[in-house]
């Protein structure tokens, strides 16, 4: 079982037992938010959304150019306001 100190959600108070056969026992939280049910049936799998290579390529394509417009952006402020000129390197 994890236990985790100071942590709410692994409280030893909040933690029930489900019985799933007689050679086994699972600890999960209390109510129906567990992994099993109050009658001790495990939860069906959850739904889970697969982007995969097209949604990872999405974020870094975005976050790439979203990273040089602020630099084009705090490089052409620097110029103006005569901070850093490159010229005079």
């Amino acid at each position: 079982m994890l236990r985790r100190t100071g942590s709410s959600l692994y409280s030893l108070r909040r933690v029930k037992s489900c019985q799933i056969n007689s050679k086994r026992l699972v600890q999960c939280y209390s109510g129906e938010e567990g992994s099993c049910t109050s009658t001790g049936a495990l939860h069906q799998r959850p739904h889970i959304t697969h982007f995969g290579m097209p949604g990872v390529a999405a974020v870094v394509c975005i976050s790439i150019f979203t990273g040089a417009m602020i630099s084009k952006n705090a490089a052409q402020f620097l110029e103006e306001n005569e901070i850093f000129v490159p010229e005079d390197d």
